[in-house]
């Protein structure tokens, strides 16, 4: 009798206190998802290779990513004829098409969709619009009054919830990419003193627009890398996933839970940090990772960190790098985007 008592007067003192306590938390594992990928529509007046890059760099983006299951298509909408467009395609979604559709646009013509097209346009989960924004290439000189370029990239991207009949994300970047001569270029180019070509230049911009857009991916809510801790071996910790999911060493993850508390007497649900790892070694479908602080358990949810990282060399300077090598003892600290 002595021992119920005990355990009611614990619950009491717990539910007057207010003290918090730990919930399940409910864990998720990514899986990839199927997006269809529309060609890049533009207002400027952009040369038909730049255009060209852009649009294979993210068809290739996404695939090397590897959280994608993708569909190209050679479509191109103007941004004013996207809201019909999304619209009769919600309209088709609910209807058996046995012949071409075609949707008209005042920039492009005519768009002609087959019905094995339009029936797997319709089955994605996500449509990814692509949107060159902005577009500038200027001619310049330096002090030894050698020529360089100078390149300026504006993109967005829309996805779009073919169920949900909405934009449920919109990624806006931009960048300016110099092809003076600089250490940086000197490592793309091996020779000392020479600034980068026209067509050089274009390639960096292009390289760092989808650098950017990468990133902005991993954000998505619906595209954000999660899994779980599965297992503890020898004290080493080993999760779900691996290369199949495009996973690679350093990246880091939040280890992440729910927790219950009570304030003023009303019961709230807050989520919780619980510690931080960090990806040492990468196998097909799993990964070996290290606690940098906090203690995993089997079952713990991990969570894309979303770090950029700071690395100090010796004699060499600091680098931002946005992975390093785990390894690496010269590691002094990683801070979350927008901290630097």
């Amino acid at each position: 009798m002595k021992k119920y008592s005990f355990l009611v007067t614990a619950i009491m003192l717990v539910l007057l206190t207010g003290t918090n306590f730990d919930i399940a938390y409910s864990q998720k594992i990514s899986e990839q998802k199927e997006v269809a990928i529309f060609k890049s529509y533009y207002t400027y007046d952009i040369p038909p290779n730049v255009v060209n890059k852009l649009d294979d760099g993210i068809v290739n983006l996404f695939a090397t990513m590897k959280r994608f299951k993708l569909q190209g298509y050679q479509f191109r909408l103007s941004e004013s004829n996207l809201d019909s467009f999304i619209d009769k395609l919600s309209k088709l979604k609910e209807e058996k098409i046995t012949k071409d559709q075609k949707f008209v646009d005042p920039k492009w013509g005519t768009i002609t969709i087959s019905p094995e097209d339009l029936e797997k346009l319709l089955k994605s989960a996500y449509i990814i619009i692509p949107n060159i924004k902005s577009y500038g290439i200027e001619e310049k000189e330096d002090e030894s009054h050698k020529v360089y370029y100078e390149v300026t990239m504006g993109l967005s991207l829309k996805v779009f919830d073919p169920n949900s009949k909405e934009i449920i994300h919109v990624i806006d970047v931009k960048t300016t990419t110099s092809g003076k001569s600089s250490p940086i270029v000197e490592m793309i180019t091996g020779i000392k003193g020479r600034n980068l070509t026209k067509e050089e230049t274009v390639n960096q911009c292009v390289d760092g627009i989808l650098a950017q857009i990468k990133y902005e991916l991993r954000k998505v809510e619906a595209f954000k890398l999660y899994t779980t801790i599965n297992d503890i071996s020898n004290g080493k910790y080993f999760i779900e996933l691996g290369k199949n999911y495009d996973i690679n060493p350093g990246l880091e993850l939040d280890i992440v839970g729910e927790k219950k508390i009570t304030i003023g007497g009303k019961e709230r649900t807050i989520k919780e940090y619980k510690g931080l790892v960090r990806v040492v070694n990468v196998e097909e479908d799993f990964s070996e990772v290290i606690p940098i602080f906090g203690e995993p358990k089997i079952g713990d949810q991990l969570v894309d960190g979303l770090r950029f990282g700071g690395i100090f060399k010796l004699f060499l300077g600091i680098q931002n790098v946005e992975y390093s090598d785990p390894q690496d003892t010269t590691l002094l600290t990683f801070l979350t985007s927008g901290e630097a």
